[in-house]
């Protein structure tokens, strides 16, 4: 914690319309980074220094009027673009560790703030932005990617979900070893998702306006109309849930290497 403190005041100090800060991470922690607008771009590294870069860039807006907000904590770092609060906004803009209530709004603001992010071997990501694409490339712990208007990419050797309302999700995961229901859910685009051979889970997948093809044995039925297709069925042993979702698109469950559990 000492460290991360030390290593913040010496990048507040410099950063002016840039950000960067580096810390140790290790395996398990978790590094959050919560965007408006603007992309987010993570990849894996090996060992345990984690880094992230913001670059801001204006267009009608001052891009001094957005900082860039670290807070540590014991389960890792959370980093927060943070707008000017509206006159009359009832909920100040707050940046706070998982748990606790954190709101981000831009306030007619059209700053961009792009995020890149290093992530070490083991450490957990958490990714959200309003307006931009996420990229986590080569990661090998659990990914949480969402957008409300964006393109969604996910490569790791770890489990994941993501979401994003206007855009397409393409990810390939490594292990099916998580606790309860894990959702992909993409509202304006394809869904593009490998597990890997050995994965035991329940699936079931809602093709709104798409079609839903799978390696796996799932029992796959479409409408009468043949505009929406759905599917479902136990994959291995089943036991966990994967539920996946397009509404402007199509599914495809693909099958990947064994992950060896």
């Amino acid at each position: 914690m000492r460290n991360l403190l030390l290593i913040l005041v010496g990048a507040a100090a410099t950063y002016g319309a840039d950000f960067e800060w580096q810390g140790k991470l290790t395996s398990g922690q978790l590094i959050e980074v919560r965007g408006v607008h603007g992309s987010i771009i993570a990849n894996g590294v090996p060992g345990t220094t984690a880094s992230v870069t913001a670059v801001k860039s204006g267009g009608k807006s001052d891009a001094v009027s957005v900082t860039i907000q670290l807070v540590p904590y014991s389960g890792g770092v959370v980093i927060c673009a943070m707008y000017p609060d509206a006159e009359t906004s009832e909920h100040p803009n707050s940046c706070n560790p998982p748990g606790m209530d954190t709101y981000l709004s831009a306030n007619d603001n059209d700053v961009r703030v792009d995020f890149t992010v290093t992530v070490p071997s083991g450490v957990l990501l958490s990714a959200t932005t309003l307006d931009g694409d996420v990229q986590a490339n080569s990661l090998s712990a659990h990914v949480d990617a969402h957008a409300l208007s964006g393109t969604i990419s996910i490569s790791t050797t770890g489990s994941a979900q993501a979401s994003t309302l206007h855009g397409p999700i393409t990810a390939a995961i490594g292990s099916t070893q998580w606790k309860g229901s894990q959702i992909f859910d993409a509202g304006g685009g394809d869904l593009t998702l490998q597990i890997p051979s050995d994965a035991n889970t329940d699936v079931r997948a809602m093709a709104f306006m798409g079609t839903i093809t799978s390696d796996f044995p799932l029992t796959i039925n479409s409408s009468l109309s043949g505009v929406s297709s759905t599917a479902n069925g136990a994959i291995g042993t089943g036991g966990r849930s994967l539920n996946l979702s397009a509404f402007r698109g199509s599914i495809v469950l693909q099958q990947g290497p064994p992950s060896g559990h």
